[in-house]
């Protein structure tokens, strides 16, 4: 079973009886602004850490919302997942991708 924790940088969520129930959790580091662009660096960053310090980065994902982001910003997203060894990324809405979102994909990703 994946589930995920909406916002996930809010505290509230007991991560460790949630890593203990599903086999992967999806990390949503996002919708933490109204404006739009990518989302803050930093607040992905502490949505990871505050997981990973009960989850085992081999369950969780780092959840990417594809209607915040650009070419440029998801590379930065892989980046902290592959830093924090977690099992990879979830994308939201893969409809909203462009040609350019996938080609950084592809070109930072290793497809299994």
């Amino acid at each position: 079973m994946t589930l995920h924790a909406p916002n996930s940088a809010y505290k509230g969520y007991d991560y460790g009886a949630l890593g203990e129930l599903a086999d992967k959790i999806i990390i949503m580091a996002y919708d933490y602004k109204e404006e739009p662009g990518p989302e803050p660096v930093s607040r992905v960053k502490q949505a990871v850490e505050m997981a990973i310090q009960s989850v085992p980065p081999k369950k969780l994902l780092l959840g990417i919302s594809a209607h915040s982001e650009t070419a440029e910003s998801i590379p930065t997203k892989i980046s902290i997942a592959k830093r924090y060894d977690l099992q990879g990324i979830a994308l939201w809405r893969l409809g909203l991708i462009s040609d350019d979102m996938w080609a950084a994909l592809k070109n930072n990703l290793k497809i299994r």
